[in-house]
Formats: structure tokens, C-alpha cells, sequence
């Protein structure tokens, strides 16, 4: 759901990071991935009351980090400056 929940803000940090940025397009991808999945887990973290540390790390933390893992990748697809 974190993913699903960070899209749209993904998208809109790749269309502004596509209009001109000061990094390398890898650190760029990285960023906005980062940034996009801290918005699907804030809206999850509100939602959610399931607080246990195990569900946390496998359901919130692991996938994040996954994704995140993608972002120097499409970073340097989508991003071309």
C-alpha cells in the first residue's frame, strides 16, 4: 500500500525534478523515490494502528527500502539533463 499510496507524489517530484536540477540524474531518482514513499508511509503510519515492530520492518520498512533501491535506476531513465 506504501507504493500504491506514492505515486502520484512520485510522479509529481520526477515532472518537477525533469524541469531542471543541480544533481546527477542517479541522486535525482534516488530522491524522489525516497521522498514519495516517506508520503505513502506517513499516510499509512496515520491510518494504520497496527504498531508492532515486526509488522513495521517487514510490511512498511523492507518494502520502502526495496523501492528505494529504484530510484538510481529510474532516475537515470527518466530523468535526461
Amino acid at each position: 500500500y506504501i507504493a500504491l499510496s506514492s505515486i502520484l507524489p512520485s510522479l509529481l517530484i520526477f515532472a518537477l525534478l525533469k524541469k531542471g536540477a543541480s544533481v546527477t540524474p542517479m541522486h535525482a531518482g534516488n530522491l524522489a523515490v525516497i521522498a514519495s514513499l516517506s508520503v505513502g508511509a506517513l499516510t499509512l503510519r496515520l491510518a494504520e494502528p497496527n504498531d508492532e515492530a515486526a509488522h513495521l520492518i517487514l510490511w512498511h520498512y523492507a518494502p520502502s527500502l526495496c523501492f528505494a533501491a529504484l530510484g538510481p535506476l529510474l532516475g537515470r531513465q527518466l530523468l535526461r539533463w
